[in-house]
């Protein structure tokens, strides 16, 4: 049986032998009782930061992924302005020839 020494003599997780059940306090048992509900609260307490530690680790690989992808267009984009740039130079010739009077350009 493990349980916290009341006067703080003994360590927290020291082991003490069982004592007969006729001869153990009302006190022991409040004190056992309240100790319960600390450690009760303490891991719930542990639970819930584990589960907002999962949530921002998923929202921060979403995010990686989002912005990765945010990057990788950024980086290409100075090699889609100088492809556009005779593209759009071409179009504007073509659009003052003849040839495209047609079309409404």
């Amino acid at each position: 049986m493990v349980r916290s020494d009341p006067t703080g003599d003994a360590p927290a997780d020291a082991v003490v032998p069982a004592t007969d059940p006729e001869t153990v306090t009302e006190a022991e048992v409040e004190g056992l009782r309240t100790e319960l509900a600390e450690r009760s609260d303490q891991l719930l307490r542990l639970a819930a930061d584990f589960e907002n530690f999962r949530r921002r680790k998923a929202q921060e690989l979403t995010d990686r992924g989002r912005y990765a992808s945010e990057e990788a267009a950024q980086a290409l984009l100075p090699c889609s302005t100088t492809s556009v740039a005779p593209l759009a130079t071409q179009l504007a010739t073509a659009a003052a020839s003849s040839s495209w009077t047609g079309f409404g350009w």
